[in-house]
């Protein structure tokens, strides 16, 4: 899972550390008061942020790269995830959200296909049903670096997929909590980390207003730096 937000004061004298890639999948479905978003809580015996909302998703893992998938990404999402023209690596962070979704949520987004030769229990199990991810439903919200002060740091990128395209029934494995769908303003209101908040925003006028242009949050001498590419 991933957790991203200042873990620290902006005050404290921090070596930087490098940012871990990962990938979160936002699933989205139409309810009665608009859009509403799959999140999960953090467990309140968990020892880094305890009770707070967020997407499933987590660290990219090396095998992620390697698993076929049905689909490919958009071009266009691939230019804008920082994996300098990359359509491996861009796709396997594409992959890593989906993987992380089925671990936390219990949901797939996939369709018949081969996953290849694979060692991940969560790709086992898929290759078990003759499925693979199906990248082709995926959209992109943006990316945000997590604070340099932080000791733990993340660079995520944040996927969107229709739940329309989803299977399965939600449930947990222990690493989230309260798994729920949330209206997206209500969602804002939550004990949410800073780049949840933003990203949340960013998702409701993107599901409003189309745009081809996609945030990126970063922080700079402490101050939140964002911009459009």
């Amino acid at each position: 899972m991933v957790g991203i937000g200042p873990a620290v004061t902006r005050t404290q004298a921090v070596t930087p550390v490098r940012p871990v890639d990962a990938a979160s999948l936002l699933i989205v479905r139409h309810g009665s008061d608009g859009a509403e978003v799959l999140m999960g809580r953090r467990p309140q015996n968990a020892r880094f942020a305890p009770g707070v909302f967020v997407f499933p998703g987590g660290k990219i893992e090396r095998e992620d790269f390697s698993v076929g998938s049905v689909g490919e990404l958009e071009k266009s999402i691939i230019d804008k995830v920082a994996v300098a023209g990359s359509r491996r690596k861009a796709q396997g962070f594409a992959k890593a959200a989906v993987r992380e979704a089925y671990e936390e949520t219990g949901l797939l987004l996939v369709e018949p296909g081969e996953v290849g030769d694979v060692g991940n229990p969560s790709w086992l199990a898929i290759k078990r049903q003759g499925l693979a991810p199906a990248l082709k439903h995926m959209d992109y919200v943006g990316r945000a670096i997590t604070y340099a002060g932080s000791p733990v740091r993340f660079h995520a990128r944040f996927f969107l997929v229709n739940a329309e395209h989803v299977s399965g029934e939600v449930r947990g494995n222990g690493e989230l909590e309260d798994i729920e769908w949330h209206p997206i303003g209500q969602a804002l209101a939550l004990p949410i980390f800073d780049v949840t908040e933003f990203i949340l925003s960013e998702l409701g006028r993107q599901l409003r207003t189309y745009s081809p242009r996609k945030p990126v949050l970063s922080y700079r001498n402490g101050a939140v730096r964002v911009y459009y590419q």
